[in-house]
């Protein structure tokens, strides 16, 4: 019982009792009756107090009830003495204490048995709610088990429709093939897709698609230990649990023996089915991880004529094949990119490539125009907020032998 009820309990009582004594007994000219009224009003009260407060307060009404009713004894001049003798003056006073547990019994076993039945009635409803959510998650695997048993053999061509998405030798085709694979197959909202330095300590976003999920541009290794796992088993991984600073599942493309890029699915539509998904996803990395090996071994053979010699600039007709896949990159993801472009004197192609090694990233391309006389400056997933700064630096290396 709260002390707010208690309060409203105890005043009840003394201003009824009070009512009641002022009715029957002041203002009543035959006061004597008020000592033998039959049903008695203090008794009303103190039953009325028993049902609505219970018994510990019904047994205070009580005792007031029997305060009350020996000071009128003692008001119409009886004697005090007596009523304690007599023991047949007690019969109002038991019937008061009588009232007061029997009708307070009854009441603290009703609320007794309320409160159960709340507690029952709000346990019931949060089974019916998980049976329900149960229900709904069960209804949907059933269907999307449905669509893979029945429809098993649409299952086989999206399969065969996998594996001949990825029969190029483009290495940059198979990345920007893999984002659509991953939204197709694995209901995926939010997929990226960072390379991995040569010194395996770093990971810079080469490709990113998502509207609500922000992904860091640059990531060190050292202090994601996910990706360390991933790096030292060459495994792919799900992340079961919840940390925002990790993809749902991350898969290792590698080559000799080393990790050389990542594809993470950040964030998708569905997780109930999560085993599936990660089955699949893993089945199209492997074959990812097969289809770029094969195409980064056909891109070294015609590096001869993709790169000038014992360079790492690359030649205006293979970069405008290059900025092709950027522009497409663009308008189907949304990925934004930079272009710098600079006009060179003076400097032969050994110097620019000497000049300009150790200032960029690995993901980015240079490639010069031998009629402009120009140098070409691909920046991937870099906008123009940050352009000013390499813009600066590249300057800085070009004046370096002036």
């Amino acid at each position: 019982m709260t002390n707010k009820k208690a309060f409203y309990g105890i005043t009840e009582s003394i201003v009824l009792m009070a009512l009641m004594y002022y009715i029957f007994f002041m203002i009543n000219p035959l006061k004597e009756n008020f000592l033998s009224m039959n049903i008695h009003p203090l008794l009303i009260v103190v039953v009325m107090i028993s049902l609505r407060y219970g018994n510990y307060l019904g047994l205070f009404s009580a005792i007031v009830a029997s305060l009350f009713y020996m000071y009128a004894y003692h008001s119409v001049g009886r004697d005090m003495y007596l009523f304690i003798i007599d023991f047949s003056q007690y019969k109002f006073l038991l019937m008061f204490f009588l009232s007061s547990v029997i009708f307070g019994r009854f009441k603290d076993t009703h609320d007794f048995k309320l409160r159960n039945a709340e507690l029952e009635h709000e346990s019931l409803l949060e089974d019916y709610t998980d049976l329900q959510s149960g229900y709904e998650k069960l209804k949907f695997i059933k269907e999307e088990l449905r669509k893979r048993l029945v429809g098993s053999e649409h299952s086989i061509v999206s399969l065969y429709e996998i594996a001949s998405t990825l029969e190029t030798l483009d290495s940059e085709e198979i990345y920007t093939e893999v984002i659509d694979l991953m939204k197709k197959y694995l209901s995926a909202t939010a997929v990226s897709i960072y390379s991995v330095d040569r010194r395996g300590k770093y990971l810079r976003l080469k490709l990113f698609s998502g509207q609500d999920e922000v992904v860091p541009t640059s990531i060190v290794v050292q202090d994601h230990k996910n990706y360390q796992m991933a790096m030292k088993n060459l495994s792919v991984i799900r992340i079961d649990t919840e940390d925002e600073d990790s993809p749902l599942m991350m898969g290792p493309i590698t080559r000799d023996g080393k990790v050389i890029a990542f594809v993470n699915i950040d964030q998708m539509d569905f997780r109930m089915v999560s085993d599936y998904s990660f089955n699949l996803f893993k089945v199209i990395i492997d074959w990812v991880n097969k289809a770029l090996v094969q195409a980064l071994e056909v891109e070294e053979i015609k590096k001869i004529n993709m790169y000038y010699e014992n360079t790492n600039i690359m030649t205006y007709e293979r970069f405008a094949h290059r900025l092709k896949e950027e522009i497409e990159r663009k308008e189907k993801f949304g990925l934004e990119y930079s272009i710098l472009k600079y006009e060179i004197i003076n400097k032969n192609i050994i110097q620019l490539d000497r000049l300009l090694r150790g200032k960029l990233r690995e993901i980015d391309v240079v490639a010069y125009n031998e009629t402009e006389k120009k140098i070409y400056i691909l920046l991937p997933t870099t906008g123009t907020d940050n352009l000013s700064i390499v813009d600066e630096r590249i300057k800085a290396a070009l004046l370096a032998e002036n």
